[in-house]
């Protein structure tokens, strides 16, 4: 609800706005989660948010889930959002359990066991990364079922809680660790896990089996891979021979 995410100027709900405009053929999925203070509107964000896409937010009476990809491009309507919090009962406001990650997402809440364990394992940590392809593909290989209704997010991040002692250590001895780790330890976490995700979407995952389940898929790419291999790796695997349009 703030001022700065909407800002006309910088703000990044305008800049959403724009970049959708400009891209006609991308359907941009919004799962919007409000915080308000007591006696706040909760809706206030999500009505500002259809009053800034217009036209271009689709109803689920009109689409679903299940839809094509040029179901939503036919219809001009390449945005969809997702009400995570409940606030607004509108078509256009897609339910929370629209999304699924088909346990993709790396379960929180680590033990302190688990924690205290991942202290000694060095960093990068190589146990993190397998753990986070190992649920990604998993969820590949999986008959979706009833998620098979729902838009699709492959969720390759890294469990960042069985992190927090290796932070705690490279900031106490800051001077004996490089800058790109010891400023932005996340950023660097993904740096170490998007080539091997790249790697797997570009040979394991392209199988028959696998890349069917493919479907929508969102890419987080925080380290800023050369050459955009790791969106041109995702894009090849949605558009492999024999795949559904």
């Amino acid at each position: 609800m703030g001022g700065p995410f909407f800002d006309d100027a910088t703000g990044e709900a305008p800049s959403l706005e724009r970049w959708a405009d400009e891209h006609p053929s991308e359907v941009v999925i919004i799962s919007v989660s409000t915080a308000v203070p007591a006696g706040a509107d909760a809706q206030e964000p999500l009505m500002r948010l259809r009053d800034l896409f217009g036209d271009h937010v689709a109803s689920r009476t009109e689409l679903s889930p299940g839809s094509s990809y040029g179901d939503f491009v036919k219809a001009g309507k390449n945005i969809v959002l997702v009400d995570a919090s409940a606030a607004v009962d509108q078509p256009w406001a897609w339910h929370a359990d629209s999304v699924s990650d088909r346990g993709s997402y790396p379960a929180g809440d680590p033990s302190w066991w688990e924690i205290l364990k991942s202290f000694f394992e060095g960093s990068p940590p190589q146990r993190i990364y397998d753990q986070t392809l190992s649920l990604n593909q998993a969820a590949l290989a999986r008959d979706p079922g009833a998620d098979a209704g729902r838009f699709f997010v492959l969720s390759s991040v890294v469990q960042p809680d069985l992190q927090i002692p290796q932070l705690f250590l490279i900031r106490l001895l800051s001077p004996f660790f490089p800058a790109s780790m010891r400023e932005n330890y996340l950023m660097y976490l993904a740096n170490g896990l998007n080539p091997q995700l790249v790697t797997k979407l570009s040979t394991d995952w392209r199988a028959p089996a696998l890349a069917r389940n493919m479907n929508i898929v969102a890419v987080d790419d925080l380290g800023g891979r050369p050459q955009g291999d790791l969106q041109r790796a995702v894009i090849d695997i949605n558009t492999l021979t024999g795949r559904t349009t």
